[in-house]
């Protein structure tokens, strides 16, 4: 910042940026009551493990200028920020309550930008003072493709004979983490966007007046303007591979990624097509298992075969 032009003109700019990353071990579940005996007791039946990892990026900047005028001086100020989420979440859930085992996935990207400006005049000139301003501020925020994908093993635990002495963590083990039979169970795609654009405008006034050396004051008005407008559209898409009737989608996952040498008249398509390489040793402190990773990268290969063949529909 600085002035120039023997002061008449002040100005100051501001640029910043960041970039971090950040990973949080989730842990949420729910118990089961028995009776035996009499005797009421109750469980651990669900468990839903889950990884989130974030990029998150910013950049900003502002810029303010003064100008003096006589009796008086002219402000513009802008500000500028924009910031990016760029993410994955992995999960493992066991449903011991209906023997179910799902592994998932979602990628999600997300960009906000907020852009402000302000223009404002003030003058004082003794019998007359103001000010007056306008202003606009605009905020976006896209989630241009957020994908989910899961793959889905039905009877997959095994029934407890000490389940008044299960431990949360005791509940992994009872499952049989088959990847050979966790087959692809649904896929979805979602766009998301909200826009919010503000408008104002205000005038302030002050007209002083003296009738006598005890009767003196000042007229004040103003006034103030604002337009907000908002929207939120959201599009959401979902295909099931699980089901028979999707016997027409499995074809054209099989066609689409000849690589993977599946059968097209195959009634499920697995994990092990699908797995990806990813590890988390370290998940929750090794006290729970994040298990096996899907590919992101075919995921988002498969989302689109879906779309080209028309198989995904809206909610």
């Amino acid at each position: 910042g600085n002035r120039f032009f023997v002061d008449k003109l002040g100005l100051i700019v501001n640029v910043n940026t960041d970039s971090f990353y950040r990973r949080a071990d989730l842990l949420s579940g729910s118990y089961g009551e028995k009776i035996e005996n009499d005797e009421v007791f109750i469980f651990p039946d669900y468990l839903n493990l889950k990884e989130n990892s974030l990029t998150r990026s910013r950049l900003g900047g502002s810029f303010i200028a003064d100008y003096q005028i006589p009796e008086g001086k002219v402000v513009f100020n802008t500000i500028l920020n924009k910031l990016t989420n760029d993410g994955f979440s992995r999960g493992n859930e066991l449903d011991y309550g209906s023997r179910r085992h799902k592994y998932s996935l979602n990628e999600t990207y997300n960009e906000t930008q907020i852009n402000a400006y302000g223009l404002s005049v003030e003058q004082d000139f003794g019998w007359l003072s103001y000010d007056v301003g306008v202003s606009f501020t605009q905020s976006d925020s896209e989630s241009p493709n957020d994908y989910y994908s899961d793959f889905l093993e039905e009877s997959a635990a095994v029934s407890s004979n000490k389940e008044d002495t299960l431990k949360p963590q005791d509940l992994p083990n009872l499952f049989y983490n088959n990847i050979d039979q966790t087959a692809l169970f649904t896929l979805s795609e979602t766009w998301r966007k909200t826009e919010e654009t503000e408008k104002g405008a205000y005038l302030n006034a002050k007209i002083p007046f003296q009738v006598n050396d005890n009767l003196n004051g000042y007229f004040k008005f103003g006034g103030k303007i604002r337009i907000l407008e908002r929207s939120n559209d959201q599009n959401v898409q979902d295909v099931s591979a699980y089901y028979g009737g999707s016997r027409a989608f499995r074809e054209d996952i099989a066609a689409g990624l000849p690589g993977l040498n599946l059968d097209p008249a195959a009634a499920r398509f697995y994990l092990t097509s699908f797995q990806g390489d990813y590890e988390s040793p370290n998940f929750l402190s090794g006290d729970y298992p994040l298990g096996y990773s899907i590919n992101p990268d075919l995921m988002k290969r498969i989302n689109q075969i879906a779309k080209d063949g028309d198989h995904m529909a809206y909610d």
